[in-house]
């Protein structure tokens, strides 16, 4: 996985001169298989005046100069904004911002304190968008002090027993890897399906 910092922002979104569109910064995350990117861009703004009076335009830039000359429906609908801002945002203004699925999808970080470093930006991207390093065993719900993987066996313990036959598939082949996979799935359903 290779995530890069695009640096030459103006040449992506064709920007001339507008100055206020100088703070956003565009990551390009590239698949191992070479065949498509995503593409991450990321804002800073002191408080919610900042954001309120930037966020509606940067995503009709992106929209409009870089969404529509891409080629790939996979790269024109996996456009991602994150907006760091470093006031409180508004329960409302977070909301509307992060439901709005025009053109990009937004996510919203505020009380940041600083302006975020581009390690650190990469750092969220790719514990937001690209990691998923949960253990079931380690998530605890805080009112019962009792793990996921507990609350799921109590209401669905063949649910628990093919998620842990799934991760135990060892095979030198992707394709009987995800054969064997496929059959855990469907055995579930019609379990499930049968009651």
């Amino acid at each position: 996985m290779k995530l890069i910092n695009k640096e030459n922002i103006k040449e992506i979104l064709n920007l001339e001169s507008e100055k206020e569109y100088e703070t956003i910064k565009c990551f390009q995350y590239i698949d191992d298989s070479n065949k498509y990117k995503f593409y991450v861009f990321s804002c800073y703004y002191n408080d919610e005046e900042e954001l309120k009076a930037h966020f509606k335009a940067i995503n009709d830039i992106i929209a409009f100069d870089f969404q529509s000359n891409l080629l790939l429906d996979v790269e024109r609908w996996n456009l991602y904004i994150f907006f760091f801002v470093g006031d409180t945002i508004s329960h409302e203004l977070k909301t509307s911002i992060e439901q709005n699925k025009y053109a990009t999808r937004k996510i919203l970080y505020d009380n940041m304190s600083k302006e975020p470093s581009i390690k650190q930006i990469e750092e969220i991207i790719l514990n937001k968008l690209f990691r998923l390093e949960l253990s079931p065993e380690e998530l605890k719900h805080e009112e019962y002090n009792i793990s996921l993987q507990d609350i799921i066996k109590q209401k669905d313990s063949f649910l628990i027993n093919s998620i842990k036959e799934v991760a135990s598939i060892q095979d030198n082949s992707k394709k009987e890897i995800n054969k064997k996979k496929t059959n855990i799935v469907q055995r579930y359903l019609e379990m499930r399906k049968n009651g």
